[in-house]
């Protein structure tokens, strides 16, 4: 249940009969979203049916805070979902580009060793050294954080 807070205060000038005035002040405060029964006992003396309509005003504002809250967490719910997803992809993306990266070393060795066999020594080590440095770079890139950019 939730609750809201209402405050109300009310000033009252009494005359007396030796010409004195006194003026008394009452503060209220209500931590509750129904008004206390004496309050609504007030009003209804005031204007009949207006209790039953202040009831129904109060039920409604709970009925209404209570679908925001189940909408924010569906809305919360939502968007965890949406980045389990994404850290899935990427994990997924991660893996697809080790897998492919192995390959690809096992054919440029595999290239390497067959320009050895044939007698090209500087095409084999060229491939190599390339590959090696390629894999190297990609190395250093990952390590170092990314830096966030700034707007100017």
């Amino acid at each position: 249940m939730s609750s809201s807070r209402a405050r109300g205060s009310r000033q009252t000038v009494q005359q007396h009969e030796n010409g004195s005035r006194a003026l008394t002040h009452e503060s209220v405060e209500i931590s509750s979203p129904y008004p206390p029964p004496a309050f609504l006992e007030e009003y209804e003396r005031i204007l009949a049916g207006s209790a039953e309509r202040l009831l129904q005003m109060a039920e409604a504002e709970q009925q209404l805070e209570h679908e925001l809250a189940r909408a924010q967490l569906q809305e919360v719910q939502r968007v965890n979902d949406s980045n389990i997803n994404m850290q899935n992809s990427q994990q997924l993306l991660f893996q697809r580009g080790q897998i492919f990266a192995l390959i690809s070393m096992i054919g440029i060795l595999a290239f390497s060793a067959y320009a050895l066999m044939l007698g090209y020594p500087w095409v084999a080590g060229t491939a190599v050294t390339t590959s090696m440095l390629g894999m190297a770079v990609i190395y250093v890139l990952r390590q170092r954080p990314s830096e966030p950019k700034t707007k100017d």
